[in-house]
């Protein structure tokens, strides 16, 4: 039995409002256990008088409240000790909390009352005979009125546990007539089998009994209790039968499944047929047969519904929900989504125009839109749930289920991506949530939210917020690390760096540093990020500026270990041989103590690490020597290919030779190597990523041979790149290596073969960030295929140039975010028109000649806006001007139009005036200088 549904049911057990806690009623129903004169409204009452009359009205949890509210107010007199202990002690009891309730029986005074409440405990203690004891020498009729039941009850329950039936029966006759309400009464039977049920003093001589008793009480006031407790009388004798963690379902589990469900079904008929309930009563019996029946079973599952529409008790529609919530999440996997879904259904069924099967009456509604929520994030449709809980905070705001609802919201945006949102949410959240630790956990989440929306900016302040002021000095620790991390993402600038490093001297110095760790952690990134811009000087600044951490490494397996070939990296990086040399050593030697140190987790887990390790020194070893005598560097990756010939050193000491001799012009060399790698590291475990490195490194070789030696070449890049894409599919280069294969086949000539590979590559990765590129280059292809079929006038085919010319307008319109990007969609699309336009006659060819001038009009109209107005190109985008420019003063010039084609022309030497001619805003000057030198020359 799932451990949720059995706490759920035997909370049920002992009534309804054992499970809704403190809001079990109304508290307009607090004045129903005596009267209150006139002259003392609710509000002047004492908390000790209100718990008495909530215990009175049946609400156990509520006067447990009030009691212990009123034990808080200042200096109770000896009598109000004494009322409230057995008031309290009596509420915790009702609730089968026997530890709680003995403590607060301490301070209660001899007598009667404490002597019938000391038995009670003793009973559900399971110590049967000091219960027997106490029973036997406490005379009912001495106990105050409204306790006199009790005394009886006590007797009745130590006969029911002994099995003596006529004792039973006398005691229970005589607690039923002195019962002072049939609320009491009913109370007293809860309390009593509960006993037997939470203790397993369930027997079939015991069901047996309550059958007969259920059965002769059929029809009668007292027909639902007693069906009630043979109900769970059946269902704590048939328990569910467990499986062990992991163990498949076997042939004998399942009878025993199907056994036990049938019993239950007895359980569910007795509830059934105990006689007409009213609407509260039989929401309370669906509540009961739901559970029972369990959650896995559509009859349960119908019946919790049942119980979750009937408007008469909100506190068991309130169970109901939790219990249908709980169906959806403990269902199997493979039923898990359609159970998720049939409960969602179920509360969106309408009844009628303007109400639901599932009525929202204001004290479920907050709990209705929850449950929504809460199976739709367990069915994947994150759209619907966020929409169930905006629905929570919009029409019930003030809901005690407002933080579920947030919590809720913000994990379907971070599902779905919008960390921004996320962040929002849990910002929310926090100010919602009174819990120190819990505030301190929730602030390093909006912060981790904004860095994943790659708000760094915004990051950096969140994390420095949350490290300055969380508890915990882990979450400040990780809220330190990722500040850093924040500063490097935000650029690449050497300032950021600094900056950096100053935050990490700055921790380390204040009142609550970080673990050494993630100062160590932190100090890495920093120099490890210097390097990785190909700023080594910047990383040996770096290297002596935070030398004081790195010392503090030195005794550390790990991290020593990191720092030392961090520092021969940037060592080799900085041409420093001897330094690269002397720190190889010193890693040696670290690799050999680890080897010989003693057996810890962590030297374990390094000394696994070792072989490869010493792969990747010989490596170091080799780069170095490539610096000083290239010779010897080639025969060191030479040994260390044939010493470890299936490691990733072997691996990537073909990169390093290759990049090394492409450095040196030796391109067909480098493509040996590079094929080589490619090739003989295919398929490799753990290799696969220098394999499919390998073949496209060595595609780019050939293509850096094709000038001198031909198409030869660009159709072995070709094949090398197509053999990438058959055997590295998933590799994250294959976007780029697709759109590179696509650009060489168009330099053949080959567009019909460009054009398909493209667009089975946008069909494939239609959101990936290329998509543009890959969408220009269809474009290209297009345009590429009309130009190379004319006919034979030389004519190109107008039906498809107007493709090409469409594929462009496509790309202008809903990919050409950025300004480079937009430029070069623009000239093209100028340059397809024009094409166009020499297909077309009279009106046709005026309109695409007119078209393709307004476009590159549009495109250089920023260009005379404020210098903060103007985009900023990059050198490429900067080209594709220039090239626009020429392009629209070839236009009016073709048009005769030599003021506007001047007027185009002067704009390149007018942008790049008052620069050096190295540092020309746009290329083309000299081009354009020339044609003004044409036009202004007199005829």
């Amino acid at each position: 039995m799932p451990r949720l549904f059995l706490a759920t049911l035997l909370a049920l057990v002992g009534g309804v409002p054992a499970v809704a806690e403190a809001q079990d009623l109304p508290s307009a129903t607090l004045g129903l256990g005596g009267t209150n004169p006139p002259e003392r409204g609710p509000r002047q009452r004492s908390a000790l008088e209100l718990g008495e009359e909530a215990l009175a009205a049946g609400l156990s949890a509520t006067a447990e409240e009030l009691f212990t509210q009123a034990l808080t107010q200042p200096a109770p007199s000896a009598e109000q000790r004494a009322r409230i202990a057995l008031g309290l002690s009596a509420a915790l009891l009702e609730r089968t909390r026997p530890a709680e309730a003995k403590a607060a029986l301490a301070s209660a005074p001899e007598g009667p009352a404490r002597r019938l409440r000391e038995g009670l405990i003793a009973l559900l203690d399971d110590q049967l005979d000091e219960a027997a004891t106490i029973a036997s020498g406490l005379d009912p009729t001495r106990l105050p009125a409204d306790e006199i039941a009790w005394g009886y009850a006590l007797r009745w329950m130590i006969a029911a546990a002994k099995g003596d039936n006529l004792e039973l029966n006398l005691n229970l006759e005589a607690s039923a007539r002195t019962a002072t309400s049939e609320e009491q009464r009913q109370r007293i039977e809860i309390l009593g089998y509960r006993a037997l049920v939470s203790a397993g003093k369930v027997y079939e001589r015991t069901v047996g009994l309550l059958r007969e008793m259920t059965a002769n009480a059929k029809g009668s006031p007292l027909g639902f209790a007693y069906a009630r407790n043979l109900a769970l009388g059946l269902a704590r004798l048939h328990d569910w039968p467990a499986l062990p963690a992991g163990a498949p379902e076997t042939e004998a589990y399942r009878k025993e499944k199907e056994r036990v469900r049938a019993a239950r079904r007895e359980a569910v008929r007795a509830l059934a047929d105990c006689g007409p309930l009213s609407p509260a009563r039989q929401a309370e019996a669906d509540l009961l047969a739901g559970l029972i029946l369990g959650a896995d079973d559509a009859e349960g599952r119908r019946l919790l519904m049942a119980a979750a529409r009937n408007g008469a008790n909100p506190a068991v529609r309130l169970t109901a929900l939790r219990g249908l919530v709980a169906a959806a999440f403990e269902a199997t996997l493979s039923e898990r989504k359609s159970v998720a879904n049939e409960v969602y259904d179920f509360l969106m069924k309408r009844q009628g125009e303007f109400a639901y099967a599932c009525p929202r009456d204001p004290k479920v509604l907050d709990a209705i839109h929850l449950a929504r929520a809460q199976v739709m994030m367990l069915a994947g449709n994150r759209e619907k749930a966020r929409q169930a809980a905006e629905d929570l905070l919009r029409d019930v705001p003030a809901s005690p289920l407002a933080r579920e609802a947030h919590r809720t919201l913000a994990l379907a945006y971070w599902s779905e991506g919008s960390y921004r949102l996320a962040a929002d949410t849990l910002g929310r959240l926090r100010e919602l949530t009174k819990a120190p630790g819990e505030r301190d956990m929730l602030a390093v989440l909006t912060a981790d939210c904004l860095f994943l929306a790659g708000d760094y900016v915004l990051a950096e302040k969140a994390y420095a917020n949350a490290q300055a002021e969380v508890r915990d000095a882990r979450l400040a620790g990780d809220a330190c690390y990722q500040r850093v991390l924040s500063v490097l993402a935000q650029g690449k600038d050497a300032a950021l760096r600094e900056r950096a490093a100053g935050l990490i001297e700055t921790s380390a110095r204040g009142a609550r540093p970080p673990e050494l760790a993630v100062t160590w952690r932190n100090t890495w990134n920093v120099i490890d990020d210097a390097r990785q811009s190909l700023r080594p000087e910047e990383a040996d600044r770096l290297v002596k500026r935070l030398a004081p951490f790195i010392a503090s490494a030195a005794d550390d397996p790990g991290f020593g270990l990191r720092f030392a070939w961090l520092k021969a990296l940037v060592a080799l990086g900085n041409g420093q041989t001897a330094a690269t040399i002397r720190l190889a050593d010193e890693i040696a030697g670290r690799l050999d103590r680890i080897n010989a140190g003693a057996e810890t987790a962590a030297n374990r887990e390094l000394r696994n690490q070792v072989p490869e390790l010493r792969g990747h020194l010989a490596l170091l070893r080799a780069r170095t020597f490539l610096g000083q005598d290239a010779a010897k560097g080639r025969e060191e990756f030479r040994k260390l290919r044939e010493s470890q010939p299936d490691s990733p050193a072997a691996a990537a000491s073909f990169l390093a030779e290759g990049r090394y001799l492409a450095g040196r012009e030796a391109h067909a060399e480098a493509q040996a190597l590079f094929t080589r790698l490619g090739k003989d590291f295919a398929g490799k475990p753990g290799l696969a990523d220098f394999a499919a490195l390998g073949l496209y490194e060595a595609a780019e070789q050939a293509v850096q041979q094709s000038p001198a030696e031909g198409e030869a070449k660009l159709k072995e890049a070709v094949e090398l790149l197509e053999l990438f894409a058959e055997q590295h599919g998933r590799n994250p280069l294959i976007v780029r290596v697709t759109l590179r294969r696509a650009e060489l086949l168009r330099a053949l000539g080959l567009f019909d073969n460009s054009y398909k590979i493209l667009d089975d590559l946008i069909r494939a990765h239609a959101d990936d960030p290329a998509r543009p590129q890959a969408e220009m280059a269809r474009a290209d292809s297009l345009l590429g295929r009309s130009e190379l079929n004319r006919d034979r006038m030389g004519q190109l085919d107008r039906q498809r140039i107007g493709l090409a010319v469409a594929a462009y307008q496509r790309v202008c319109d809903a990919y050409a975010k950025d300004p480079d990007t937009a430029v070069e969609a623009r000239y093209k699309l100028a340059l397809a028109l024009l094409e166009r336009a020499g297909t077309e006659t009279g009106v046709d060819a005026a309109a695409s000649l007119r078209e393709a001038r307004a476009n590159l009009v549009g495109l250089l109209g920023p260009l005379r806006a404020e210098a903060s107005a103007t985009p900023e190109f990059t050198l490429g985008g900067r080209t594709w001007l220039a090239r626009a420019i020429l392009l629209l003063g070839q236009i009016w010039e073709k048009e005769g139009n030599i003021p506007e084609a001047i007027a185009a022309y002067q704009l390149i030497p007018e942008l790049n005036r008052g620069l050096k001619p190295g540092e020309a805003r746009l290329p083309g000057q000299a081009a354009a200088e020339s044609k003004l030198a044409t036009l202004r020359r007199p005829k």
